[in-house]
């Protein structure tokens, strides 16, 4: 349950600056913690330190385990502060929140991670890149935007993370856009129609290779 207290978002950044606090960053559709912490903030601008030259999206959760509660900024650009460290320019939070529970995600992209899926209407077999993978599914890296319907089923696939290799099931669930780098990249989300077999193995070898770390 979310709440507004006059002034209370800047009673807890205080604080957070006061006692050093450390602010457990991450994207706002992932579940990675990055270790942030306030640089400063005043009526319009927040200020955090940064963990990633580009940020692979700018709007993002933070939370504070001492205080038991957090709020969702938007990062506004980046910038180097004059020790050469990395700030993050964000908007000041008007909303807190205690702990929100995320489902397990790792973004796998660029780290040889392909899904080959089969049309079964046109019979062309499609080799696509994943971006992200959970325990219920994963988003896809859609470059021939592919119109694919809500509930269209590929059947058996062939997945590819890291060195593993495993036949999943997979329904389209949704199309979206990710921005990537200065780019944007069309998302193709399915989720997972039969558990797959291998479902340990595949989240145990995503964890190897996550990038939200980076």
């Amino acid at each position: 349950m979310s709440f507004l207290f006059p002034g209370k978002v800047e009673r807890l950044l205080n604080k957070c600056i006061k006692l050093s606090y450390v602010l457990h960053v991450n994207y706002a559709d992932g579940s990675q913690d990055h270790l942030s912490r306030v640089l400063g903030f005043d009526r319009d601008e927040l200020q955090i330190e940064g963990f990633a030259r580009k940020p692979r999206e700018d709007l993002m959760d933070v939370f504070i385990n001492e205080l038991n509660l957090g709020f969702q900024i938007r990062v506004r650009h980046v910038s180097r502060n004059e020790r050469g460290k990395m700030v993050y320019h964000c908007n000041m939070p008007s909303e807190l929140h205690g702990r929100r529970e995320k489902e397990e995600r790792y973004l796998v992209f660029s780290k040889n991670s392909t899904v080959v899926v089969p049309d079964p209407i046109s019979g062309v077999v499609l080799q696509l890149s994943v971006w992200d993978v959970t325990p219920t599914g994963m988003e896809l890296i859609n470059e021939g935007h592919h119109q694919y319907h809500q509930g269209f089923r590929f059947g058996s696939s062939r997945l590819q993370i890291d060195q593993l290799e495993t036949l999943v099931n997979l329904e389209v669930t949704h199309h979206d856009l990710k921005l990537h780098g200065e780019g944007v990249l069309p998302i193709l989300g399915c989720k997972f129609s039969e558990k797959p077999a291998a479902l340990d193995k595949i989240m145990e070898a995503c964890r190897r290779i996550d990038s939200l770390k980076q």
